[in-house]
């Protein structure tokens, strides 16, 4: 068996395995650890390029979210979202902790739970701080599954306009730096 930790989004870690590894939430039990231990520790954390072992838990959300394995995805997400505040009650990480509400929503809505699902990608798309392109990839993710699911539904429809609303927000804002 083959385990491949990727840099950035790393949906091809569950890719390359035959059956996608059980790896204990917050930890790095099992066989993720003699390979990061092969990295060095980032000295400069904002560099996407560079595996961050800290972020195990939200590269291992997304690989599980994109191969439809939603329980671990679901485990790893609520991972993200309680080491994405600290213990102020600051936020600390609000890209990962929306993309950790997407997962969720993502995985409600497989689940059938519309209400869930459309309130975790609300909540997620309407944050605060964004990155709008990282956030419409998952967030179309959701979409996705929502229109599979829920084709009649107005909330369906809603989401989908609020995408729109995103999507045509960023190429303003890209037009008018250029």
């Amino acid at each position: 068996m083959t385990f491949v930790v990727a840099v950035g989004r790393s949906w091809c870690m569950t890719r390359a395995l035959s059956t996608p590894p059980v790896i204990p939430s917050g930890s790095f039990a099992g066989s993720q650890q003699p390979v990061l231990d092969g990295f060095p520790v980032p000295g400069r954390t904002d560099n996407h390029f560079i595996v961050d072992p800290a972020k195990w838990d939200f590269y291992a959300m997304d690989a599980y979210r994109l191969a439809g394995e939603d329980s671990l995805a679901v485990m790893h997400a609520n991972e993200v979202l309680a080491s994405s505040v600290a213990p102020d009650g600051t936020i600390r990480a609000p890209m990962r902790m929306a993309e950790a509400k997407l997962t969720l929503g993502v995985a409600a809505a497989r689940d059938g739970n519309l209400e869930e699902a459309i309130s975790l990608g609300r909540e997620a798309t309407e944050s605060g701080r964004k990155s709008i392109p990282s956030l419409l990839m998952v967030a179309g993710e959701l979409d996705a599954v929502l229109e599979q699911r829920f084709p009649d539904e107005p909330e369906t429809e809603e989401f989908c306009e609020l995408l729109r609303s995103l999507r045509s927000g960023c190429r303003i804002r890209r037009s008018n730096s250029l």
